[in-house]
Formats: C-alpha cells, structure tokens, sequence
C-alpha cells in the first residue's frame, strides 16, 4: 500500500488535507506495527481561521473580502489552499484559494450560488501539519506505521458537531523511491509532447507525479514474491529514469492514441497480434532484471545483494529468505 513517505532518522512534516472543515486540533497518534503507541503533538493548521466581513464578496463570487490584512499565506494557495468558507447560511463551501493580496481573498472558481454575507463569516484552511519525530515513529526503517488522527468537524454555529478518525499509512524507508525524470526527459523520449502540450504546463509536474505512483504500484506488485518494495531498489534512477519518462510520454498523449500505444508498448513491450502472447519485453522488464535490493537497510551494495539476475534475498521483518526470481518477462503492462 503507498502512504506517506517518512526517512529514517529525519522529522517529517506530514500535511493532512481534511475533508471537512476542522477548527480544532486533531488527536494525533502513530501505531507502529509491533503495537506500540506514540503520542504525538497536536496538528498545527496551514494557516489560522480569517474572518470575513459582511458582504465581503465580490460581483463575480471570486473574491473574498478579509475584515484585515491577511498575513502569512505565502504559498498557500493552489494545492495548499484547499479551505472551506463557513457562511452559516448553508453547509460550508469547499474552496480553492488562487491568491492572498492584503484583505483580497481570491479563489480559483466562483462560489456557487452566490451567498449574500449578510453576517461576517470564516474561512478555514483544510491543511493541518503533522510532525513525525524522528526518534521515536522515524527512528528505524518499518512499514505501515498507523497514523491516526481523530478530530471533531465544525460546520457552523447550527450544525451539530461529527467526530471522526482517519487512519493514514507512513512508511520509514531509508530513500524513497525516485526515479528523477523531469520534463526535459519526456521530451526527449518523445518530441511531440511540444505541441500536445501548451508551454504553461511543460514542468509537467502533475503528470511525473501520477505515473511515478503507478509505476511504484507496479513495481511493489511485482516485488511482493521477494518481501521488497520499490523503496528497497538501491539508485532506481539508473535503471527506471526512462521507463518514468516512457510513460508520463504516453500519458501527455493519450489524445493521440497511435503515438501512445506505441510508447505503452516501449514500456510493457508488444503482444503478438495473432494468439495475444508477449512478442518482446519492454523497457521495464528489462529495468527490473538489473536491479539491486537493499535488503539489510544499510544503503550499500553488498553481497549477496548485488544480484543482476537469479534469486533475491530479502530480510524483510528480520528474517532472511532466499526466494526464486519473479519472472518478469512474463508480466504484461500494467496491473
């Protein structure tokens, strides 16, 4: 299962996006998998609730009014703004906030339907920070450390209050997974991302981001027989850059389907038209046949870890196991 991702030996600042407008602090707990509960200190939110002043909005419904200047905000806007606008005339909007310019509040869309703000109202952000301490949750590498936080929505002055706990997975690896491909790397694996894509978007940022997670997805599926994980890969950089780089090609030209089926099919390899069978191996097949497991943690290449091809060694939960290689020329595209 992918979750947050913290590094061993470092404090992590894991920011929780609620889903409901919360005004107080979570109860934040980490339960590692051996049982052990960590109390941890309370969430700190994004940014502290802004009043907004009576008929504070503007003719287009974007733009909201602050009863003072708005400090602090710098870069909490877009996926950091997510916030919620408590009217208490209806249940709260959820809203994206584009820009904080003094007491000028500007969101990303209109609100729909406009409310009138007769009475002043509170914008509250959805993001609360989170610290993971580095001794105690981060102080090993462990997987699937339980982070609870249990919190209590606030809606507005008529709604009764809901409590409510989410439960999110944290990861202690000691390099998370990366592949490092950019988006100089996309275009050169596949030129034509110049013109199916407009300038403004070519850091191609959202794109690497989702198919790095696939292909982690993809890797943890098929790295399940040996007890690893794509977390466990030492410098996956050599080995899958251009596999990343193949397939956020791919996925920037979906319109274009003849252009990225054949990327697909450089990354997954190609079926025999005939019966359906793999024709040839793609280019992760390949990458997953020269890969090295760290399997004691250590962050060195060692034997027996240096294991082009054969069996893997895995010490996952302490444990030494000799496995078969996973037939990996085999596997078809992605599961």
């Amino acid at each position: 299962m992918l979750g947050v991702k913290a590094i061993v030996g470092l404090e992590r600042v894991y920011t929780y996006q609620s889903a409901r407008p919360i005004t107080a602090a979570p109860t934040a707990t980490a339960v590692m998998p051996d049982g052990t509960v960590h109390a941890l200190a309370a969430p700190t939110p994004l940014h502290a609730v802004v009043t907004i002043a009576a008929g504070g909005i503007s003719d287009d419904a974007r733009t909201l009014t602050a009863t003072g200047a708005v400090a602090g905000a710098i870069g909490l806007q877009g996926q950091q703004g997510q916030a919620f606008l408590l009217t208490g005339a209806r249940t709260p909007y959820a809203v994206r906030i584009a820009a904080v310019d003094g007491t000028a509040i500007t969101l990303a869309e209109p609100l729909d339907p406009k409310p009138t703000l007769t009475d002043t109202a509170r914008l509250v952000w959805a993001g609360w920070d989170v610290v993971l301490p580095a001794g105690t949750v981060c102080a090993a590498a462990v997987r699937n450390v339980s982070l609870r936080l249990d919190y209590t929505t606030d809606e507005g002055t008529d709604a009764t209050p809901a409590t409510g706990r989410v439960e999110v997975p944290v990861h202690v690896v000691r390099a998370p997974f990366t592949t490092g491909a950019t988006g100089e790397d996309i275009i050169a694996v596949a030129p034509r991302v110049n013109t199916a894509a407009p300038a403004r978007s070519q850091s191609f940022e959202g794109v690497l981001r989702v198919t790095s997670l696939r292909l982690e997805m993809r890797i943890n599926a098929d790295l399940a027989v040996d007890g690893a994980h794509a977390d466990d890969i030492l410098a996956p950089a050599s080995s899958f850059r251009v596999v990343h780089a193949h397939m956020a090609a791919a996925e920037v030209l979906a319109g274009d389907e003849i252009e990225s089926q054949r990327l697909e099919a450089i990354v997954w390899g190609r079926l025999d038209p005939v019966d359906g069978t793999r024709a040839s191996d793609g280019l992760y097949a390949h990458a997953m046949r020269s890969i090295t497991l760290d399997t004691d943690g250590d962050g060195a290449a060692n034997e027996p870890e240096v294991q082009i091809s054969g069996p893997r060694v895995s010490d996952v939960g302490g444990s030494f196991t000799a496995r078969a290689s996973t037939p990996f020329a085999r596997m078809g595209g992605p599961h």
